[in-house]
């Protein structure tokens, strides 16, 4: 998969389990978050390196949610906001994106 494809799925997936279009609750459980979560940190360091300030944002503000007093939606509606913008500066040229190890 591409960048574009994986970030695509992230967004995807985040907002199919966070909200559900049927009832309007939330269709989602800690354990679903802690999934979605590990793949779009993993992610970010992948296509952007540790030290990126988008990686620092989602690390500071959602990989941590257990060690704050946010709840894991909240933290998943910041996280979803953080790729939302990755993916609007990508499309806008200002991200510049490599493969990391």
């Amino acid at each position: 998969m591409t960048f574009e494809e994986k970030l695509k799925e992230l967004l995807q997936v985040g907002g199919l389990h966070r909200h559900s279009p049927t009832s309007g609750y939330f269709a989602s459980n800690s354990a679903n978050f802690a999934k979605w979560r590990m793949r779009a940190e993993r992610f970010l360091i992948q296509y952007l390196g540790s030290g990126h300030p988008y990686t620092l944002e989602f690390d500071a503000h959602v990989a941590h949610v257990y060690e704050k007093e946010t709840t894991w939606d909240e933290s998943w509606g910041i996280g979803l906001g953080i790729l939302e913008a990755l993916q609007e500066d990508y499309e806008n040229g200002h991200i510049k994106i490599q493969e990391h190890e």
